[in-house]
């Protein structure tokens, strides 16, 4: 299966709403980044929409510091974030719920399977060596802790009835 990039881009990005996701990954089951797409006030370093300016950022830093717990997310860097998305696709198993909270706000994690790859006919009889190819991606959308579940849900079933056509 060819999987071109900015399809693959586009279908991720029309998943992002400043109340549902703000970010969608497309991963491999090992952690590798297949494809992303994030709002732009996230992609920027911004939290909930709002410009985050280097003071309120350290303040808000101390205060996760210190223990207190606010409204907003923890700020993160926009690069540290993927990581972080990434690192967790790649310990998530299908078998495992499919939500979670952590402090990046809501995760929602879906299992999307590959089409069978096509093998060469049997008239081929030299041996060769094949890249592991995956089964299935894993779908990551990441939204804040007021992001209801159902809208990732929705957007799931979106994306899977978009992604094999």
């Amino acid at each position: 299966m060819l999987i071109s990039p900015a399809t693959t881009h586009s279908l991720l990005r029309d998943l992002l709403t400043p109340s549902g996701a703000h970010t969608a990954l497309l991963v491999t089951p090992a952690g590798q980044l297949v494809c992303q797409a994030t709002l732009d006030e996230y992609a920027d370093g911004a939290n909930g929409g709002e410009a985050a300016d280097s003071e309120g950022a350290a303040g808000d830093a101390d205060a996760v510091q210190e223990g207190e717990v606010g409204d907003e997310e923890p700020y993160v860097e926009p690069q540290q974030r993927l990581r972080i998305l990434m690192g967790l696709a790649a310990q998530w198993e299908p078998g495992v719920p499919p939500k979670q909270e952590c402090e990046l706000g809501r995760l929602y994690f879906h299992s999307v399977a590959l089409p069978e790859p096509e093998h060469a006919g049997p008239g081929i009889l030299l041996p060769s060596v094949r890249p592991q190819i995956p089964r299935s991606f894993v779908l990551v959308l990441n939204g804040g802790a007021d992001a209801p579940w159902p809208n990732f849900a929705s957007q799931v079933e979106v994306f899977t009835s978009r992604w094999l056509q």
